[in-house]
């Protein structure tokens, strides 16, 4: 409990502190009610008075808040930004010790890349309960966010990718977990406009769909039914162009993994790596970054030759050490993520940093293997899709056929390639001394750099409006199949459109499980 009292001979106020909810009065009769900043308990403090009937009031932990009364009864209300620093912690689970149960916690990583493993070791350690936690998908059965829907702890997961977790998969049909899908580059763009205070956007993206429409499962009962239903998008046009109302996202904590930090609080994200982690610090109430130095587990050791991945950090003078270092080791302008939005700062004491799969390269294996004639369905469409790339275009490729299309891009042909986890400019698999987790694609899997072309890593799933590029979507897409070229089971259905603007089209390349080859596809060109 904090109070303020006698303010000035006529005023008198008190306020009270718990967890979400704060409530101030005065004794002349008039109700002031507003929302704290989740996780307070004792840490508000009188900063100061304005003037004769105003004070400031600053959360410790979080904001400030100025509230000024006139003589008439009028308020105005408006924020300041906060007076501390960031706050430094060698025990995770103190770091994450406030959460509290029903809390939304927003999760950096992509696959096994770029997750806080510590604090979600922490938050095992917590028991916390009913937690809504948002991130692109929950890891493995038995590592990342999957150790906490293995443990009950997650009541709903907003995620775009079930992935390889057969946990999630079960809880998600036996009615156990709410699970909000929601398309990638949307969730990106969700969070991205949480953290700028943009409230809601619209995008093309899952117009005609079962997201513009409802009804998309959110959680079944245990008969199989559903039990709840996400609601219709709000639908505008522009231009044209049919668009859908997204709302953005905040959280009441993020956990996020970085590369490193200085002992100011800025931090600095490593290669793709960085995936949500970015946008998620600026989307949350509390953020919570840790950051590491290397401990090879026996995993690693199982999986690589230690010799030759130590003779090759030290040939190329490679760094794969994460921590905290002094203000002005790294410039200004290379800080991912700036103080301001680092609240807790932790140095992780063990980490595993698992590679979800792994794909090695011979040195041998420089060129594409010929196919023969007699080749499944699956790699005509494959082959189909690779007669989309034009020279010089960037291209965003889907896990599955879409990455599979890339091995039979014509030499003759440079193409830009994308991946929607972030990555523009991929590479082929890499080399056993090449192996990086924290440079992956879009299947999880590791690739090697293609620095002729300029790698850039980004903290969104597409590319921007204005560049003309081919996407080629994941083999499970969702479209509304009267538009299919074919009705019975159609291979892919390719449409322009002007999905950004008049100026430069948007081709659109999306698969289905069932293919059928159809002659029809070629007046689509």
């Amino acid at each position: 409990m904090a109070a303020v009292t006698r303010l000035s001979s006529s005023l008198r106020f008190c306020a009270s502190a718990r967890r979400s909810e704060g409530v101030w009065s005065k004794s002349v009769g008039y109700l002031l009610a507003f929302t704290l900043s989740p996780g307070i308990t004792d840490d508000i403090e009188l900063v100061g008075l304005v003037g004769w009937f105003s004070y400031i009031i600053e959360d410790i932990d979080h904001k400030g808040i100025l509230v000024i009364i006139c003589d008439r009864g009028c308020v105005s209300y408006f924020s300041i930004s906060t007076r501390c620093h960031t706050k430094f912690y060698t025990d995770p689970v103190e770091a994450v010790k406030d959460i509290p149960d029903g809390a939304k916690i927003l999760v950096g990583g992509f696959g096994l890349c770029g997750i806080p493993e510590n604090l979600i070791g922490a938050l095992l350690k917590t028991g916390v309960k009913g937690l809504t936690a948002v991130s692109n998908n929950a890891g493995v059965d038995n590592f990342g966010l999957g150790l906490l829907l293995k443990s009950r702890q997650i009541k709903r997961m907003v995620s775009s990718y079930v992935g390889e977790n057969a946990e999630f998969e079960r809880q998600y049909f036996s009615g156990e977990l709410e699970v909000e899908l929601t398309p990638q580059g949307t969730l990106a763009e969700r969070i991205r406009a949480g953290g700028a205070g943009v409230p809601a956007f619209y995008t093309s993206t899952g117009y005609g769909t079962l997201v513009q429409e409802g009804g998309v499962p959110i959680k079944y009962n245990k008969d199989g039914s559903i039990a709840i239903a996400s609601k219709p998008r709000e639908v505008r046009e522009f231009d044209g162009q049919h668009f859908i109302l997204e709302e953005a996202i905040t959280g009441d904590f993020a956990l996020v993994k970085a590369w490193k930090a200085d002992r100011a609080g800025n931090v600095i994200f490593r290669k793709s790596a960085r995936n949500f982690n970015l946008p998620m610090c600026k989307a949350a109430e509390t953020t919570i970054v840790e950051v590491r130095e290397e401990v090879i587990s026996d995993f690693l050791r199982l999986m690589f030759k230690l010799d030759v991945m130590y003779s090759f950090r030290k040939k190329y003078n490679s760094s794969f050490v994460e921590e905290i270092v002094d203000i002005g080791s790294f410039a200004p302008e290379d800080v991912h993520i700036p103080k301001i939005y680092v609240h807790r700062l932790i140095k992780g004491e063990k980490y595993e940093k698992r590679i979800e799969r792994l794909s090695i390269r011979k040195e041998e294996d420089v060129k594409t293997k010929s196919v023969k004639p007699g080749d499944n369905v699956r790699e005509r469409i494959i082959k189909r899709a690779a007669l989309e790339f034009e020279d010089g275009m960037y291209a965003n490729l889907g896990i599955g056929i879409p990455l599979l299309a890339s091995n039979f891009i014509s030499p003759n042909m440079t193409v830009h390639l994308q991946s929607e986890n972030g990555v523009l400019g991929l590479g082929p698999y890499p080399l056993q001394n090449e192996v990086d987790a924290d440079l992956i694609n879009a299947g999880q899997a590791e690739i090697k750099e293609k620095l002729q072309e300029g790698l850039h890593m980004m903290a969104r799933a597409l590319v921007g409006p204005s560049v003309s590029v081919l996407t080629v979507q994941g083999e499970c897409s969702q479209v509304d199949s009267s538009q299919c070229v074919s009705p019975v089971a159609a291979a892919f259905w390719l449409r322009e459109t002007e999905f950004y603007g008049k100026e430069k089209a948007r081709k659109q390349l999306l698969f289905f499980q069932e293919p059928l080859i159809s002659p029809a596809m070629n007046h689509l060109r």
